[in-house]
């Protein structure tokens, strides 16, 4: 895994990293029937600690289908 960009404010400090190697796969609430992989993602960590993911997307919106099994989807069924 390598940092690839670091920003500090009064809010705290911001840390994107990327891991080409074994790749990050963020994706809270999915469902253990889901078969679509995740795109590539990067971790945002938030003073070092909680996380969050920014997934690449390319405008095709079957790349993030796997989203649609979520329990975050849950209310737009």
């Amino acid at each position: 895994a390598r940092v690839i960009e670091e920003r500090s404010s009064p809010l705290g400090l911001l840390t994107v990293v990327e891991s080409p190697t074994i790749p990050f796969r963020y994706a809270p609430g999915l469902s253990l029937a889901n078969t679509q992989e995740p795109p590539a993602q990067l971790a945002v960590f938030t003073d070092g600690d909680s996380i969050t993911a920014i997934t690449a997307y390319g405008g095709d919106p079957a790349k993030v289908a796997y989203l649609d099994r979520t329990t975050a989807a849950l209310p737009y069924r």
